[in-house]
């Protein structure tokens, strides 16, 4: 095994949805489980795609234009003999680099999470600090 995460994976025989991102699409998924890249082929479940029998592999992204907290998330979409998967999965640096398999990225992001990260934390001690100024103002 090369590299395992947790995915909500998702299996359509046929065309895929429109919008892998929806609620409903999401809901259909089954719960979250290992996906392992092994040195030849995709592993989730009872689920096994050799690397050989992949047509298409492709990330794709959500729009997260104008929101605060930016989620490093994707769904890595793979077809296979007719029948498409969809991945939900955590963008880490693994998926970043080369993989065992040809995949497309279009539309990655390329920002750090530090600046929507700061922003959450400098809230944070904010509320925090209001709280704490109420609770000794009050006494």
């Amino acid at each position: 095994m090369i590299y395992e995460c947790k995915a909500a994976a998702h299996r359509t025989d046929g065309t895929p949805p429109a919008d892998p991102f929806s609620l409903d699409h999401t809901l259909k998924a089954d719960a979250w489980q290992p996906l392992q890249v092994m040195s030849d082929a995709l592993v989730c479940g009872s689920w096994t795609i050799p690397f050989s029998t992949i047509e298409s592999a492709a990330f794709l992204f959500p729009n997260q234009r104008g929101r605060v907290l930016k989620l490093p998330v994707a769904i890595l979409r793979v077809t296979s003999r007719g029948t498409t998967y969809d991945f939900s999965i955590m963008y880490t640096q693994f998926w970043r680099g080369a993989l065992p398999f040809e995949v497309t990225r279009d539309g990655a992001p390329s920002s750090s999470l530090l600046p929507s990260v700061g922003l959450w934390l400098g809230l944070l001690v904010l509320a925090a600090g209001y709280v704490l100024w109420q609770l000794l103002s009050h006494r």
